[in-house]
């Protein structure tokens, strides 16, 4: 899928985190980029507008994208306590894992 041509992407001169303009490409996906900075932050590049997200989460994407069709019930009452309580699940899992420092790698939605 060419995400670019599907959605508003806008291009990262800099790094999010710190603004250096060192960063290299770690992975390439269809034509999107994960990019490492020299401050060893990692981020997508390009990432996803503002109206981009908003198209992308609509109802009306969904139609376009059957794997999507479901998402919308992430949004009700029930789903959000329910992904509250599974968050808080793993986190305590994590907690107990905390004896000596670590990583741990956050896949987020970009912006």
């Amino acid at each position: 899928m060419k995400w670019r041509e599907t959605f508003p992407f806008k291009e990262r001169n800099a790094c999010p985190f710190c603004g250096n303009t060192s960063f290299r490409l770690i992975i390439s996906y269809d034509d999107l980029q994960i990019m490492k900075c020299v401050c060893r932050y990692v981020f997508m590049n390009p990432y996803l507008t503002e109206a981009g997200s908003q198209m992308l989460f609509s109802g009306k994407i969904a139609e376009t994208f059957p794997w999507l069709q479901d998402f919308d019930k992430v949004l009700d009452d029930d789903s959000k306590s329910k992904t509250i309580r599974s968050y808080d699940e793993a986190l305590n899992t994590l907690a107990n894992y905390n004896q000596k420092p670590g990583r741990i790698l956050d896949i987020g939605c970009g912006g």
